[in-house]
C-alpha cells in the first residue's frame, strides 16, 4: 500500500510510462543488479537515492540494495504516507513539502508571518525527521521564468537566502542542496540553459 499516485493505492503492478523494465520479481534479476551496486560501492559510492522507489515490491529492493553496508540510502517519494515495511527495510524518503513550506513563508508571507518558520518541523505527513532526507532542489529546466514559490536560483538573492536558512535552521538529520542547469559546453558556467528554441528558459543574472 503506497498512496495515492497509482490505482487501488499500489504502484508496483504499474510500467513506469511505459517505459521497458527489468523483472526485478527474478532473483537471478535482482542478482544481476545487486552486481553492479556492488562494484559502485567497492569504487567509493557510500549513499544512493532509489529513484522511482514506489514502482518496486520492498522485497525486491531490500534483496539488492541490504548486501552492502551503504551510508544512507533514500527513496524519490512525493506524498505518500510512508509504510513501516519501506521504512525498515528501504530506506529514507525524500519530503519535498518541507522545501515548498520554507520557500513560500520566506517569499510569500507577510513579514509578520516570519515566526511560522520556527514552528516549521517537516512536510510530508507521516514522515518525521528520523526518516526524511530534506533536499533544496530543483531541475533548471522545469520552470522557464523565476516563480516566487519555486526554489530555483532564477529568483536570484532570495533563493540565495532560502539556502542560508535551509543549512542554519536544519530539521532533522539529512538535509540536501543541489540544482541543475543546463551547460553549452565544457567552459560554460551557470546559470544558463542547454537549448535557445524559445521553449526553454533564458535566465538573467542574479545580481
Amino acid at each position: 500500500q503506497t498512496g495515492w499516485l497509482c490505482p487501488n493505492d499500489d504502484c508496483t503492478p504499474c510500467d513506469m510510462y511505459k517505459l521497458p523494465d527489468y523483472n526485478t520479481e527474478l532473483q537471478e534479476v535482482r542478482t544481476m543488479q545487486f552486481k553492479h551496486l556492488e562494484e559502485l560501492f567497492h569504487i567509493g559510492v557510500t549513499g544512493l537515492r532509489v529513484d522511482a522507489a514506489i514502482y518496486h515490491h520492498v522485497y525486491e529492493l531490500a534483496d539488492m540494495l541490504n548486501r552492502v553496508p551503504w551510508d544512507l540510502v533514500y527513496q524519490e517519494w512525493w506524498g505518500e504516507y510512508p509504510p513501516q515495511e519501506r521504512t525498515d527495510y528501504v530506506g529514507l524518503y525524500r519530503d519535498v513539502a518541507y522545501r515548498w513550506h520554507l520557500v513560500n513563508r520566506l517569499s510569500n508571507k507577510n513579514a509578520t508571518e516570519l515566526p511560522e518558520l520556527l514552528d516549521l518541523n517537516g512536510g510530508v505527513f507521516g514522515i518525521t525527521a528520523d526518516m526524511a532526507v530534506y533536499p533544496f532542489a530543483y531541475h533548471d529546466g522545469r520552470s522557464r521564468d523565476a516563480d516566487p514559490e519555486i526554489a530555483t536560483y532564477k529568483n536570484g538573492k532570495s533563493f540565495h537566502q532560502q539556502q542560508k536558512f535551509f543549512l542554519a535552521w536544519p530539521v532533522g538529520n539529512s538535509v540536501l542542496i543541489w540544482g541543475g542547469y543546463g551547460w553549452r559546453d565544457l567552459s560554460h558556467c551557470p546559470p544558463g540553459c542547454d537549448k535557445s528554441d524559445g521553449d526553454h528558459c533564458t535566465p538573467k543574472a542574479v545580481y
